[in-house]
């Protein structure tokens, strides 16, 4: 006896660029489109049907994702409550999702953070093991390397390790079609005879049975209480530029006046944006499907419209009498043809606002968002001063900027990552005595390992401040003032020891930090020449000093030359190891893995390998470039550039440094030193995000 043929409903959902298009095209015989750029194709629900096997079809429900860069989470999540609560009403159940995720990503961005989140309140606990959590991009990462994040995924709670504890499951998906079959086998019954399993989800629950808008429902809550911080934060911070505007005007300051105004109109838009969202969640499922069925009248419209204009114009052409019957007749099958193709498009316009009022809708074909890794831009505007130097904590959640006037700009990023300011730094009061415009700059900002410490260099200064975990902002603990500039700041990565040194200065200063504890920073410091050092000698003054693993460091020179130092465990002292010569002045220093080391220089960039040769990184672009600074992202990305203001996005591959095509360089002008490379300087980038930083226009663009 013939058995009854299943329908399998598994819903793809996941941000922008995860996978979804390609694991699509795996499965049908048609052609999906992959999207290669940063702007979303899909924008509302679609569903790909094809024949698993011999009465099997699975339906593979297409979701935007709420990153899309067209359109508002809250405009995304009313396209899916709709289809859900549509679907749910018409008893037609899911039977699976499918939740993908890049593991090419280093890390989990605040953009991913949310969609974990609102994929637990869309689904429920109950409908957890129905979740399969998919990796991608594979093919793009090294097995040791995705073994490791997978882990990481796995094992940390607000990631999958609260669904995985639930019963989801996790598979990875390799790029091709049988593996996109494989995991899509786990919703297909062993048997013909066993029907397949279905989940009816948390908000279809809520919004068919319990009857509740959608701002009551667990993700439109979810949405409701991020955009609730968010506005809260911006009326604080609003405030505050309310209060900077009247102190601008009182001291004549118009052009501080004039930016700060600026700001705060800024804000006014972003404080009624939120509202905005907030009042679009409120909406009921009867309300979800007009408006589905909305749209596709006014698409049945606007394709009828087209028709009716089409078939006018070319009425109009026959008229016009032309002498020959060959070009009439061509003329005749260009409007039989051209009709006929709207009228098809009409007629599945038709059938899917008919199935729309009365069954499921599953079309055939349709845009989806794009699939290809990309790099996000992120954007800090309104820095009303020139940039000097940069930092981010070490979740790279939270951004230090330092500028000339002696500030300090702390910017912090949400789940939706967008960054506000969270608090302003001071290295000194507007009426301290400036002798020169070196005493005016925040020239380096570095970090304690545990995020518990910030110092910064202004100058002959150092300044201490401390975070007060309760309140969440650094407060000032100490400065120290020197009787020369600083050129250099480093600190071990255990926190312990502290290196640094002054313009032009041959020695280099070194004590314990104290940091972790309630006690001032000590500052009795030994002081080690390196003219003593057999090698270093004639070799110039100190650019720079850059702590790689353990206590091992390196020191660059004005005259070409890198010398590699120990510092002896539980003193200051410090013995010279060994050095090497590279061409060109050192600029900055990047230790990677496997003890390799880069170094920027005016001549390009040179690495010293483990075997300890020296090579020149790069075949073309990199030798052209002189002046040139760098800064390390992780083990493998970075970006390079030039005192002349250019900075190019590259990846580190063996022993050579090669440009990523597709992105332009971004022409500023800034001295050659502004990145330093140090890697936990640079952890937000290590997200994925390559960038560079526009200085005298006040925008950080990375």
């Amino acid at each position: 006896m013939d058995q009854e043929p299943k329908n399998i409903y598994v819903a793809l959902m996941g941000l922008t660029g995860a996978g979804k298009s390609s694991f699509i095209n795996h499965c049908i015989k048609q052609q999906v489109v992959v999207g290669d750029g940063l702007q979303a194709c899909t924008e509302t629900v679609e569903v790909f049907s094809f024949e698993y096997s011999p009465g099997v079809t699975i339906h593979l429900v297409d979701t935007p994702g709420f990153d899309d860069t067209n359109r508002q989470d809250s405009a995304v999540l009313r396209d899916i409550s709709a289809w859900l609560s549509k679907s749910y009403s018409e008893k037609v159940l899911l039977n699976g999702i499918l939740y993908l995720h890049r593991i090419s990503d280093p890390r989990m961005q605040g953009s991913g953070k949310m969609s974990i989140h609102l994929l637990r309140k869309l689904c429920g606990k109950d409908a957890f093991k129905n979740v399969v959590l998919v990796t991608t991009m594979w093919e793009l990462v090294e097995p040791d390397t995705g073994n490791r994040r997978e882990k990481e995924l796995e094992e940390t709670e607000e990631f999958w390790g609260f669904m995985k504890r639930h019963g989801s499951q996790i598979r990875r998906h390799q790029n091709t079609e049988e593996s996109a079959r494989e995991i899509l086998r786990m919703f297909v019954p062993e048997t013909a005879d066993i029907q397949p399993e279905m989940v009816a989800l948390a908000i279809q629950k809520e919004l068919a049975d319990e009857h509740k808008t959608l701002d009551q429902t667990g993700a439109g809550q979810l949405l409701d209480g991020t955009w609730a911080k968010e506005k809260e934060a911006l009326k604080r911070e609003l405030e505050e530029v309310r209060e900077a505007v009247k102190t601008a005007n009182e001291e004549r300051d118009q052009m501080m006046a004039k930016l700060m105004q600026d700001q705060q109109n800024e804000m006014n838009v972003s404080v009624e944006k939120i509202r905005m969202e907030q009042e679009k969640l409120r909406v009921t499922m009867e309300e979800l499907h007009q408006e589905r069925l909305s749209k596709y009248q006014k698409m049945l419209d606007e394709q009828i419209g087209i028709s009716r204009t089409l078939g006018e114009d070319l009425d109009e052409k026959l008229k016009l009498g032309e002498a020959e019957r060959e070009e009439r007749q061509a003329i005749a099958m260009e409007r039989k043809g051209r009709i006929q193709e709207q009228e098809t498009a009409i007629s599945e316009l038709q059938q899917r606002l008919s199935e729309s009022n009365t069954t499921l809708s599953t079309p055939n074909t349709s845009e989806t968002d794009p699939e290809s890794e990309y790099q996000q831009n992120y954007e800090i505007t309104g820095l009303p001063i020139r940039i000097t130097s940069l930092l981010f904590n070490s979740d790279g959640n939270t951004r230090f900027i330092g500028t000339e006037k002696q500030k300090i700009w702390v910017y912090t990023i949400g789940l939706r990552d967008e960054w506000s300011r969270h608090q302003i730094l001071s290295c000194g009061s507007r009426l301290s005595r400036i002798t020169s415009s070196r005493d005016d700059t925040v020239d380096h900002l570095f970090r304690s390992h545990d995020d518990a410490d910030l110092l910064a260099i202004c100058g002959s200064k150092i300044f201490h401040w401390k975070l007060v975990p309760s309140e969440r902002e650094y407060k000032v603990f100490e400065q120290q003032e020197w009787s020369e500039y600083l050129c250099t700041l480093s600190l071990s990565s255990d926190n312990r020891h502290l290196i640094y040194a002054t313009v032009g200065d041959y020695n280099l200063s070194t004590s314990r930090t104290n940091l972790g504890t309630s006690s001032r920073l000590s500052y009795r410091s030994t002081c080690h020449s390196i003219r003593r050092d057999k090698g270093m000698a004639g070799k110039g003054g100190i650019n720079c000093v850059e702590f790689g693993s353990g206590r091992t460091f390196a020191v660059g020179l004005n005259m070409g030359y890198v010398g590699l130092f120990d510092m002896i465990d539980s003193t200051a002292f410090v013995k010279y190891r060994d050095g090497f010569e590279v061409p060109g002045e050192v600029l900055s220093i990047a230790w990677i893995s496997d003890k390799r080391l880069l170094v920027g220089t005016k001549e390009g960039v040179f690495i010293r390998t483990s075997e300890g040769t020296i090579q020149r990184m790069g075949k073309q672009r990199l030798e052209a470039d002189r002046e040139c600074g760098l800064v390390m992202i992780d083990e493998t990305m970075g970006v390079y550039g030039t005192s002349t203001g250019h900075f190019h996005t590259c990846k580190v591959n063996g022993d050579r440094v090669l440009p990523i095509t597709g992105r332009p360089p971004v022409a500023s002008s800034f001295p050659p030193d502004t990145f330093s490379s140090r890697r936990e300087e640079t952890a937000r980038f290590a997200f994925g995000d390559v960038g560079t930083v526009t200085l005298l226009t006040g925008t950080c663009h990375f």
